[in-house]
């Protein structure tokens, strides 16, 4: 768990997908994993290498995602893309367009996470998460929601 939160934190834009791929890829037993020591230990040093050298394409356009899993119960994520450094605001509504909670404002650029649990939300029901993002050098601005499902 020490070794995830240190790549999380050195690489904020990678999914947690791409951090588990880098650490099974470099792990002492990689290459040949079995069913008693798995992949074996992590090497934290040549994970943050691979997720240097495998960083993916860079991102030309704003983008929101539909949230995985959707319909949800316990959590669920919503990944935003963005071309630019960007001041990104986020809240969830409901139905009739109530504000039910905002999440922390950030500045990021790239792939941006944002985890919903289900006990955020008062009840099951459709939900709707927008996001608000502002370029800090172009000034351009970017909307979008999206529409999520949280069952009891």
């Amino acid at each position: 768990a020490g070794v995830v939160a240190l790549l999380l934190e050195a690489y904020p834009q990678s999914t947690p997908e791409q951090i588990r791929e880098a650490l099974y890829q470099t792990a002492s037993r990689a290459s040949v994993p079995d069913r008693f020591v798995g992949y074996g230990i992590p090497d934290a040093l040549e994970a943050a290498r691979y997720l240097e050298t495998h960083r993916q394409n860079h991102i030309d356009r704003f983008r929101l995602n539909t949230n995985y899993p959707n319909p949800f119960m316990d959590y669920t994520t919503v990944i935003a893309e963005m071309p630019e450094l960007s001041r990104i605001s986020a809240a969830v509504y409901n139905s009739r367009g109530q504000e039910v909670f905002k999440l922390p404002l950030k500045e990021a650029e790239g792939k941006v996470s944002y985890l919903i649990l289900g006990q955020q939300l008062p009840s099951a029901g459709i939900y709707f998460f927008r996001l608000r993002a502002t370029g800090i050098s172009s000034g351009k601005t970017y909307n979008s929601t999206v529409k999520i499902i949280h069952l009891h």
